[in-house]
């Protein structure tokens, strides 16, 4: 099963499923603000952060 959240706060979806009982096994964060995470990226790694994807954010 598939869920896409645009804006989750203090483990949302966990709770969310918890009150029919179904267990949340993995989450996958696709995106951080407007910056889209590859989908080769693994678990525990990171990748650099181009100057357009911090004007974006207004910073």
């Amino acid at each position: 099963m598939m869920l896409c959240l645009t804006e989750g706060r203090h483990h949302q979806i966990k709770r969310m499923f918890d009150q029919f009982q179904i267990p949340v096994l993995e989450l996958h964060h696709l995106a951080v603000g407007h910056s889209y995470l590859e989908p080769t990226l693994l678990p525990g790694q990171s990748r650099e952060i181009g100057q357009d994807e911090l004007k974006s954010t207004g910073e």
